[in-house]
This record gives C-alpha cells, structure tokens and sequence, in this order.
C-alpha cells in the first residue's frame, strides 16, 4: 500500500502536473486495491488469456510477414517483366547472389 501511495504522491520535477488532492489520491488508491485483488481471484484465467494471445499474435506475425513477401516478390517480378531496367537489375542481382 505504501508503494502506491509512494507512486501516486510522487512529484515529479519535470513534470507540470497540478498536484494530486488527498481525497483523489485516497480514490485512487482504493480503485488500485480492488483491481489488484481482483486479478488475484481469476489468475489463472489472465495467465490462460495471455498465453492464448501470444501464440494468436505470433501466429498472425507470421502469417502477415509471408503475405507481405509474397506480394513484394510477385510485384517485383511483374515490374521485371515490364521495365527494362528493373529486369536488368534483378538479373544482375541473381547473378551476384549465385556466385557466391
């Protein structure tokens, strides 16, 4: 309880904040106290909710970086087929790449 009030009360120097009254800082101190004993109550099922959405957010990472790679390879070749220039280009790269 402290370290809220710690945090809440701190004033900052930087900072053009007005100051924090005691009666907003007492309101703020019991809305933190019931989310925290709240989550307490359903830990398991943040830590569920959580889980599920990292793999959802690596799963769509991956599938948006493959779209997006695939778009850029197939305009680039449309551009080769097209445009002298990037056709020359893309060949010499080709080439550079297969020497090695």
């Amino acid at each position: 309880m402290e370290k809220l009030t710690k945090i809440f009360s701190k004033n900052n120097k930087h900072s053009k904040k007005p100051k924090i009254s005691k009666q907003e800082l007492e309101s703020r101190r019991e809305l933190m106290t019931s989310i925290l004993q709240d989550v307490g109550l359903h830990r398991i099922s943040i830590y569920r909710m959580s889980f599920m959405r990292g793999i959802f957010f690596g799963f769509g990472s991956v599938l948006g970086g493959t779209i997006f790679v695939t778009l850029f390879v197939w305009l680039m070749t449309i551009l080769a087929q097209h445009v002298p220039f990037f056709g020359d280009f893309f060949e010499l790269i080709g080439n550079a790449i297969q020497n090695r």
